[in-house]
């Protein structure tokens, strides 16, 4: 394991376990030409939330739920908040919920909700602009 998977992914306690369910999904692949295996591997990876996104560092504004720095992670699904040091999701806006967006040449607004209530929610950055015409 210690030669295929960085180390902090490795426990020492479940190695075993891990071992076992990597040997179990090598075994569903049995039978996969190389270049299934690939398009399978491709088919999986497009199903992330963060898969196909432009990143921007970014400092949030009016919303005291983010660290004071975060990544916006904008694809053709969502606009997506990323904690920095945890790589967790904060937030997620997906195209569905968001009313409009916009910029300034200091910020990027956020503005989700419907016709009725409506949240915005301000980055400061100095590429709205290009966050702006994703």
């Amino acid at each position: 394991l210690h030669r295929y998977l960085p180390s902090k992914y490795i426990d020492r306690d479940r190695n075993s376990e891990l071992e076992e369910n990597i040997l179990k999904l090598y075994a569903k692949l049995s039978g996969y030409s190389s270049q299934e295996a690939k398009l399978s591997y491709l088919d999986f990876v497009k199903s992330w939330k963060i898969y196909g996104s432009a990143y921007y560092f970014v400092e949030p504004q009016n919303s005291r739920d983010f660290p004071s720095e975060v990544v916006l992670a904008i694809n053709n699904k969502a606009i997506l908040v990323v904690d920095p040091e945890t790589k967790s999701f904060l937030a997620e806006y997906p195209y569905a919920e968001v009313v409009t967006w916009g910029h300034s040449p200091n910020s990027f607004v956020v503005v989700t909700g419907n016709l009725l209530r409506q949240t915005k929610v301000y980055f400061k950055t100095d590429q709205g602009k290009e966050m702006n015409g994703m």
